[in-house]
């Protein structure tokens, strides 16, 4: 029999696995009693010091005043399996420019925990937790920059489009979703913000880039960066915050840097391969709206098409 309890005193979690149990089952079960107590509104004035499983490693995931529930119903298991593939050495850093509640942070560290982290996040309640899940686990080299990576200095409105302090959609673009609230956010360029920290980007390092719809003007604004350096780019482009035009754009402008563009194919959020994308549609689904960038020359190539069966 499985028991999942919660101490309203100490507020731990406990889960006792004494009798055999499907880890899908644990699984499922937990993420219902989560999703039961926040619809109860449990969560929201509370902390559960709750775990997480990753690569076979146990994190200290906490919820905390419901921030962090994201990260119990993880998904994009795909990204985790990507940095296996790369397999990337010592020196390789992972730059998280939208970094959220820390989803990728921990596939991050689950494959490589020594390797360097820094995370960029202008929403206040994230930066907080981001800087919780880092001291909790004690991650080694990383870094939260609480900014918005953008084409340009200065402090801009922030839109957020649910009535949630860690609003995943929220973006320096306005779109066709409705508006609830806004923040004012310090903006930087990324390659200002790299020299002022004496940062040179390398061909090991991987850009993350979720940001809404501000992607072409992040891209176009670090060309030389990225010309000089080609770094692995992992891209999410949304086709609902982009015109078909605006999506050409972005993809040439990505292959004038001297990259192919690769669609990242799902099972189950799990990387089941790659689809070379010469043209890019306007009616990719959300779990279809994830690319991967590699330089022309790169060696990472290979690791994705074994048998130099790959696409040129």
């Amino acid at each position: 029999m499985q028991i999942i309890s919660f101490n309203r005193e100490n507020l731990s979690s406990t889960i006792n696995l004494s009798s055999p149990t499907n880890i899908v089952d644990i699984v499922k079960t937990k993420l219902l009693m989560l999703k039961v107590l926040r619809k109860l509104k449990f969560l929201k004035t509370r902390t559960l010091p709750l775990t997480l499983m990753l690569n076979k490693k146990k994190f200290k995931v906490p919820i905390i005043n419901q921030t962090g529930f994201n990260n119990h119903r993880m998904d994009e298991f795909w990204m985790l399996d990507i940095f296996k593939k790369l397999e990337l050495k010592n020196d390789s850093r992972l730059f998280d420019i939208g970094a959220n509640v820390g989803q990728t942070l921990l596939k991050w560290k689950a494959t490589y925990p020594n390797n360097a982290y820094w995370g960029f996040e202008p929403l206040p309640e994230c930066v907080k937790y981001l800087n919780t899940l880092i001291k909790e686990n004690a991650f080694t080299c990383s870094t939260i920059v609480p900014k918005t990576v953008y084409d340009q200095r200065g402090i801009m409105d922030f839109y957020l489009h649910y009535n949630d302090n860690t609003d995943r959609s929220a973006s320096l673009i306005k779109n066709s979703q409705s508006i609830t609230d806004s923040i004012k956010s310090d903006c930087v360029r990324l390659d200002e913000f790299l020299k002022s920290k004496n940062i040179v980007l390398k061909e090991s390092d991987i850009l993350k880039i979720d940001v809404e719809g501000a992607e072409h003007k992040i891209l176009l604004s670090s060309q030389d960066l990225i010309t000089q350096t080609h770094p692995v780019i992992i891209l999410e482009i949304l086709s609902s915050s982009h015109t078909i035009e605006k999506l050409n754009n972005t993809f040439n402008l990505i292959k004038s840097y001297g990259y192919y563009i690769y669609r990242i194919e799902k099972d189950k959020n799990h990387f089941s391969g790659l689809e070379k994308i010469q043209t890019p549609q306007n009616n990719y689904s959300v779990s279809e709206s994830d690319f991967l960038c590699l330089p022309i020359n790169s060696k990472h190539i290979k690791k994705f098409f074994p048998n130099d069966r790959y696409p040129q």
